[in-house]
């Protein structure tokens, strides 16, 4: 969906208005007007994600390489969807700090126990819904580049490049943590924001 959320980016960069952007797209564009139902489906999840980004970090999205577009997309789904940010923070993230660089299924499992404590409602889904929900986790990380491929989910840590590092820092620092940075280093670019 990297092209789709360039091309509604792009459309909100000119546009300035999500209502606008959405009649264009939906009543317009062939590639969202061949199938309204899923079209409608698509930009409802594609926009609540855009939503959340920075004007910065859209025109970043629009007009960069592949690389940096997953980057944005990243921060997106990570600010869109609080338990995305939760599982990368709490699991990847403590796991490559402790130089642990494999995902396994059993992680996913604890963390999907731990917040069941906290949130009982979880108890409720399914474990096919389970399993689709790991199934779309797992393909977030690999297109975004936090995990190798969904084979072998090796955690990596993307590079992030300035331009994008001052669009987190200014937006919000904590959000460093889904690109695997240690407190220290976010700590430090808050001072280099000041």
């Amino acid at each position: 969906m990297i092209q789709e959320s360039c091309f509604i980016a792009e459309q909100f960069l000119k546009k300035g208005d999500w209502i606008k952007v959405r009649e264009s797209i939906i009543d317009n564009d062939s590639q969202f007007r061949d199938k309204k139902a899923t079209s409608i489906r698509q930009f409802n999840e594609i926009s609540l994600r855009l939503k959340t980004l920075t004007k910065e970090q859209l025109t970043i999205l629009v007009k960069n390489n592949i690389e940096n577009k997953k980057l944005i997309i990243a921060i997106a789904i990570a600010k869109a969807y609080q338990v995305i940010f939760e599982f990368i923070n709490e699991v990847l993230r403590n796991k490559y700090l402790l130089f642990d660089t494999i995902l396994f299924d059993s992680d996913f499992e604890r963390f999907f126990e731990a917040k069941s404590l906290i949130h009982p409602e979880v108890l409720e889904i399914s474990d096919n819904t389970k399993k689709k929900l790991k199934t779309v986790l797992y393909r977030i990380l690999e297109q975004t580049g936090l995990i190798s491929d969904i084979k072998t989910k090796i955690i990596q840590r993307p590079y992030i490049p300035n331009e994008i590092l001052e669009a987190i820092t200014k937006d919000n620092s904590d959000l460093l943590r889904i690109f695997l940075f240690t407190d220290s280093e976010i700590i430090n670019a808050n001072a280099k924001k000041v």
